[in-house]
């Protein structure tokens, strides 16, 4: 199942368009599953290139009574999940279990895993944690934040009517995160 969030920024709806500094913020729970735990992805759209900076918290900062050891990947988003197309991964460079991961992006669309340590390139295309320990009577449950120069895009002409009801979701179509649970 895919979950489409918008992130619609203050700068498009006010008509300016400027790259700043953003927190995209996003909370979730890894399934254990018959073949292991799921790896949650997220598909980012990066339109300024730059640092970005990828942080799990769960375990490490106590969130939510967490008790995941979090890995985090990055990969090129070419609509295939190939090992090659990793960037970067971290398993507990944040504190105690948690993960961050700092890269510098090219414009482009990108691949964001959270899930259970550890994952390897075949579990990656696979879209399931193979290695990753099962979670009975477990809280895997963690918070997502990536900071970065997002660009707030283009303004979109928008009639003040339409903006009551869908100017939030207009003004952010420069750019769309989604959550998308692995298939088994």
């Amino acid at each position: 199942m895919k979950k489409l969030v918008t992130a619609a920024l203050a700068a498009a709806s006010l008509g300016v368009a400027a790259a700043q500094a953003v927190e995209l913020t996003f909370e979730g729970d890894i399934v254990d599953t018959l073949a292991g735990p799921e790896i949650d992805f997220y598909s980012i759209d990066i339109t300024n290139a730059g640092e970005y900076v990828f942080e799990v918290d769960a375990a490490g900062v106590g969130f939510d009574g967490s008790t995941l050891d979090a890995f985090l990947l990055v990969a090129i988003d070419d609509g295939v999940r190939d090992a090659v197309d990793i960037l970067g991964d971290d398993d507990d460079g944040g504190p105690a279990t948690d993960s961050i991961l700092t890269l510098d992006l090219g414009i482009g669309a990108y691949l964001v895993g959270v899930s259970s340590c550890c994952i390897s390139g075949p579990e990656f295309e696979a879209g399931s944690n193979l290695s990753g320990g099962v979670f009975l009577g477990s809280n895997p449950v963690y918070r997502l934040r990536i900071n970065g120069d997002f660009d707030a895009g283009e303004p979109v002409p928008v009639p003040a009517a339409a903006f009551l009801f869908a100017g939030p979701a207009l003004a952010g179509l420069g750019r769309r995160v989604f959550r998308r649970k692995a298939s088994a």
